[in-house]
């Protein structure tokens, strides 16, 4: 029996176990990998491949990185490998109706979300800001509509309140790829069948811009520690202290609620220690971020107290939205 025939889209993380899985599998011939262009990144702007297209050269296996899918010649190539099904996680690009229609038995999504819920393209950032309890991975089938098609499974995960945009990716990456498993070869033998999403109940997240990672001060600080996990890496969760752009990146919580004005930076006391200072805080909107590492603009990432060592006056600092 003929291996299946598999085109795989993909860019993010949140792919690579599905690739792995996928290439490993004896089943399937992932004849070709579609991920995006080499983008420039960092304060270098160097040119870095994808995690995906890292992974499918690892893997040793055909990659092709087409800046526009919609181009006649696109279609044309992806028609002339004949696939029997595509498998799509992370790619970041919408595809045409054109492309949808290729492969006999469609092209699979799999999503980092419980559909319909956070459809759209930060699910799993979304998830993290907006405190959800539980999220989890659905395998779909796609229509012209954006996430909006029939599901095939799905599997969910408890959140503890701590995760970081990539410890929650991690996990749904594997999550994802274990669906695969389960589930793909029983689509394809037609013994799994669709069911229609509850279209009613569906929730909507946006694409994440640079200036999302701004940190509001006037929020409360349970939602602003949030900010800073789903914003991690990016956009980052940032502010401005004399004109320059300071990025925090580790805070806990404090539900002390201090009397000055949000975004001021203050020195919590420490009770068992006879009034020294032993926390750096920033008041918020409710209670204050009690800040633990910090990177100001074209400086290393440093714990707080090395940052305080080379810049003490931050304590009595207001920090703001824009440089001034």
């Amino acid at each position: 029996m003929q291996p299946t025939r598999v085109i795989f889209f993909g860019t993010g993380n949140f792919a690579v176990s599905s690739l792995r899985y996928m290439a490993k599998d004896t089943r399937y011939d992932v004849m070709l990998v579609v991920t995006q262009p080499d983008r420039p990144q960092g304060r270098k702007q160097e040119y870095i491949p994808s995690p995906v297209k890292q992974a499918a050269l690892r893997l040793g296996l055909e990659v092709w990185q087409p800046e526009s899918i919609k181009e006649a010649i696109a279609l044309a190539r992806i028609r002339s490998y004949q696939p029997d099904v595509m498998v799509l996680a992370s790619y970041g690009k919408i595809l045409s109706q054109e492309i949808l229609d290729i492969a006999p038995h469609g092209i699979l999504n799999l999503h980092g979300s419980l559909l319909p819920q956070l459809r759209g393209a930060s699910p799993i950032q979304t998830a993290i800001a907006q405190g959800y309890q539980e999220t989890g991975v659905t395998l779909m089938v796609m229509d012209n509509k954006m996430d909006h098609g029939p599901l095939l499974a799905q599997q969910a995960l408890t959140l503890t309140g701590k995760e970081t945009t990539p410890e929650l990716e991690t996990l749904l990456a594997d999550i994802g790829a274990e669906l695969l498993r389960k589930h793909l070869q029983n689509y394809l033998d037609g013994t799994l069948a669709a069911q229609e999403q509850r279209h009613h109940a569906a929730t909507f997240c946006q694409r994440i811009k640079k200036e999302d990672g701004i940190i509001d001060w006037e929020k409360s600080a349970v939602d602003l520690e949030r900010h800073l996990r789903a914003y991690t890496p990016w956009p980052g969760s940032y502010t401005y202290w004399k004109g320059k752009k300071l990025t925090l990146h580790k805070a806990l919580v404090s539900h002390e609620q201090s009397p000055l004005s949000p975004g001021t930076v203050y020195a919590m006391p420490s009770p068992s220690s006879r009034g020294s200072l032993a926390k750096i805080a920033i008041s918020c909107g409710k209670g204050s971020l009690v800040v633990e590492e910090v990177q100001l603009e074209g400086k290393k990432l440093l714990p707080i107290e090395a940052f305080m060592r080379g810049c003490p006056k931050f304590v009595g600092g207001i920090l703001l939205r824009a440089p001034q």
